[in-house]
């Protein structure tokens, strides 16, 4: 027997979310999860909750990815599984509304949930790995180029950013996977670093040249509310970070990542990024920064990303 349970603010809600994921425990590690996990789904009333006796989803209506891309995309996440056959039930409710497209997180661990979701005609679309800095860490300055500076970005900078992303990420599921239109990733990123230029809980940064026009590189910073009152931890993330095509490998990847940790660093623990594991470039570039630790992430999770097109 399944349950369907729109996500709402109400508590009851919340409680059966959270009875659903199964998340044991009353330590720091577990309250952090459940209260990320509630407040990731409170008052989502295009998310339901899929229950059964030995399993737990949650199903995410992708709206705005819907409505950017022109046709219905869904997120598939799956909080416990002691039984595969609600994965079926989710999959045929998605076929019935006509999803064409659905996204699913595994742990690179989860073999038995990655070959249920390859069963169900998902494909692996990337390999995501997290780094992360020391809480120790010292972060000696890293030069810019001559002539380079960094500021905080505003609105005016909203057109060169849109002109500079077209064709900068290559190596992300959205990239890899053809079956995105290119001009809609192009416009998901225009989107992207708008969205977090006006959000009050991210900061962007970009990268010029002194006295010019051009951009150079930009950069999201986050930081994750949830974690000093549940860890004890301040964490921060670089959710996305960019230098021009042209001065790719010339080490102004590293400059501005070291500088955008300086700037985390009385903020902050310890600072997270997540990468594609294929990304050998960036992963060097981000070690030599400062990001010396491989880790499961806390704000940038490792794992696999699953794509199933109908």
């Amino acid at each position: 027997h399944v349950l369907r349970e729109t996500m709402r603010s109400a508590s009851g809600s919340m409680e059966a979310l959270l009875d659903a994921a199964r998340i044991a425990g009353d330590d720091a590690v577990a309250r952090y999860r459940k209260t990320s996990l509630a407040a990731k789904y409170a008052g989502k009333t295009n998310s339901t909750l899929y229950r059964s006796n030995g399993a737990a989803a949650v199903f995410t209506d992708l709206k705005w990815d819907s409505d950017l891309f022109g046709f219905k995309i869904g997120r598939l996440e799956p909080l416990h599984f002691d039984d595969f056959g609600l994965l079926g039930e989710i999959t045929a409710d998605c076929d019935t509304a006509e999803f064409k497209h659905l996204h699913a997180r595994a742990g690179a661990g989860d073999m038995e949930l990655i070959r249920e979701l390859e069963r169900l005609g998902f494909e692996m679309a990337d390999m995501q790995i997290t780094l992360k800095t020391r809480e120790d860490a010292s972060l000696a300055a890293l030069e810019l180029p001559p002539g380079c500076t960094v500021r905080e970005a505003t609105d005016e900078d909203l057109s060169r950013l849109g002109d500079m992303v077209k064709n900068c990420f290559t190596d992300t599921r959205f990239a890899r996977d053809t079956r995105y239109p290119r001009e809609g990733v192009d416009r998901l990123y225009s989107e992207w670093i708008k969205n977090s230029i006006s959000s009050t809980k991210q900061t962007v940064f970009v990268a010029e040249k002194s006295g010019k026009q051009n951009l150079l590189g930009f950069c999201i910073c986050d930081f994750d509310s949830e974690s000093e009152a549940t860890l004890g931890k301040r964490i921060g993330a670089i959710d996305l970070i960019a230098v021009t095509s042209s001065l790719r490998g010339q080490g102004l990847g590293s400059s501005l990542t070291r500088f955008i940790l300086r700037w985390f660093a009385d903020k902050t623990d310890w600072v997270e990024i997540r990468t594609q594991i294929s990304n050998v470039r960036a992963i060097r570039a981000f070690q030599r920064a400062g990001f010396t630790e491989f880790t499961d992430g806390v704000m940038l999770p490792a794992g696999i990303s699953m794509h199933r097109w109908t």
